[in-house]
């Protein structure tokens, strides 16, 4: 017992300094940014963005959303249209090499 006490006492010497003020490295923390909008201003826009389909939704591959209406399409045809998908494997499986499920 006097050696698992003597242990934990040990190991939280050494590791409680490096997660203090819960960060592990604070000089690679981004600065906070002043800003003179206010949350109803900024929740604003980005309702306006996502009506205009002007919002990425993968930064790395750049992919910018699309509104909900613009293709036209009733929910059941969006479902047909992935239940037809998943058929004949032509739906994307990796997304960053844009492998198709029917070209494995």
């Amino acid at each position: 017992m006097k050696h698992q006490a003597a242990v934990l006492l040990l190991a939280s010497a050494v590791t409680l300094p490096v997660f203090a003020n819960d960060e592990i490295d604070a000089g690679n923390l981004p600065k906070p940014v002043a800003t003179t909008k206010t949350i109803e201003q900024v929740r604003a826009e980005l309702n306006a963005a996502k009506r205009a389909g002007d919002v990425m939704v993968n930064g790395e591959l750049g992919y910018v959303a699309t509104p909900d209406h613009a293709n036209g399409k009733t929910l059941s045809e969006v479902r047909a249209g992935v239940a037809q998908a998943r058929r004949s494997g032509n739906y994307i499986i990796n997304a960053e090499i844009g492998t198709k499920a029917n070209q494995l």
